[in-house]
């Protein structure tokens, strides 16, 4: 079982941190135009080493008037181009409209039973930035990642991830002081007691996954950010 927040709203710009490709593990990013105008979006994937793997053009969709396009990003000659063989490549995504038609877009990964990532994931992207979030539900022990898109910002972020430990919270060991480039992502793993709440802060703002590995099983959310954090991605 799996399960995804609807959108409320609409937006023009969409962020997914987490994004794999490959040993496996299926993608596919789904964008719906609920308009009544053909709206032209952009997909761009930002990958976690350029200098490996080289820059990936983005993808052009034509989203229809009340409809929807979907791209299975392992069936993509630059994808599977830039995996290099039987690798995976981690990345970021980016669904932009460039005509200035508001979509939903919503990733869904599907990993095979002996995959790192088993089991069908969806998670609705972000449509602002904000520079603190928060996490409530943590996992029971199983592998636990933050995963941390700068998308917007030539400008390097310093990062903080605290823990809520008896009321106070308290700094994560190796994360008090996190640095991520300009228009980059970094992917950082946990160690923190089953179940912690966290909050993550930035002096640049930015957009945060908590991806959980529990029992064979694979489950990612976006923070939610604090109020008078968010904030207007550049377009």
């Amino acid at each position: 079982l799996t399960v995804s927040l609807g959108a409320p709203l609409p937006a023009e710009t969409w962020f997914f941190p987490e994004g794999t490709v490959g040993e496996g593990i299926d993608e596919r990013i789904v964008v719906y135009n609920p308009t009544e105008q053909r709206a032209e979006v952009d997909l761009e994937i930002t990958v976690d080493d350029p200098d490996l793997t080289g820059l990936i053009e983005p993808f052009e969709l034509t989203v229809p008037p009340e409809g929807y396009e979907e791209i299975l990003l392992n069936e993509e000659a630059r994808i599977t181009s830039a995996r290099g063989g039987e690798g995976a490549l981690e990345h970021a995504s980016t669904v932009r409209s460039v005509n200035g038609v508001p979509v939903v877009a919503e990733r869904q990964s599907i990993g095979g039973p002996d995959s790192a990532l088993a089991g069908v994931d969806l998670v609705l992207g972000a449509p602002l930035l904000a520079d603190e979030f928060r996490f409530a539900a943590g996992g029971d022990g199983g592998d636990e990642a933050l995963v941390l898109f700068n998308p917007d910002s030539d400008t390097e972020a310093t990062v903080t991830v605290e823990a809520v430990q008896d009321g106070a919270l308290v700094p994560v060991d190796g994360l008090d002081d996190l640095t991520i480039g300009g228009r980059q992502r970094t992917a950082v793993l946990l160690d923190v007691d089953p179940g912690t709440p966290l909050v993550v802060t930035s002096d640049v703002p930015l957009v945060v996954e908590r991806r959980l590995v529990l029992d064979g099983d694979v489950s990612s959310a976006i923070g939610v950010p604090a109020a008078g954090s968010l904030h207007e991605p550049a377009g």
